[in-house]
């Protein structure tokens, strides 16, 4: 399920846990927990992936053009995926300001590759 707020999440969370009610099917708890948030981004232009996973750690990135059409860039817990049209998706943040850090994070070192 995709939402794009925590009262939105949470919503959600309890209208489940109604229809396994209805079925008779226990449930412990009623709270909900974040473990994921998917962000994304854009550098605004276009960029060259090759370019780009040269430039990175070996053993963070990783691009197979063959396979995905993307970069993928993992560090801090979080994984980057980044498209030559210069948009990116970043997952695995426990919080909306924790992935904003990686991806300035991620940008400032990307500054010093051009």
């Amino acid at each position: 399920m995709t939402v794009k707020s925590f009262e939105q999440a949470d919503r959600n969370m309890k209208y489940v846990l109604s229809l396994l009610k209805k079925v008779n099917i226990p449930t412990k708890g009623s709270q909900s927990t974040i473990h994921n948030i998917v962000l994304s981004d854009n550098f605004e232009s276009h960029i060259s992936l090759e370019k780009l996973v040269a430039f990175l750690d070996r053993d963070k990135a990783s691009y197979e053009p063959e396979q995905f059409p993307a970069l993928i860039f993992k560090d801090n817990g979080v994984c980057f995926l980044i498209f030559s049209t210069g948009k990116m998706i970043i997952t695995g943040s426990k919080t909306i300001q924790q992935g904003e850090e990686r991806i300035k994070e991620f940008k400032d070192l990307i500054k010093k590759m051009k």
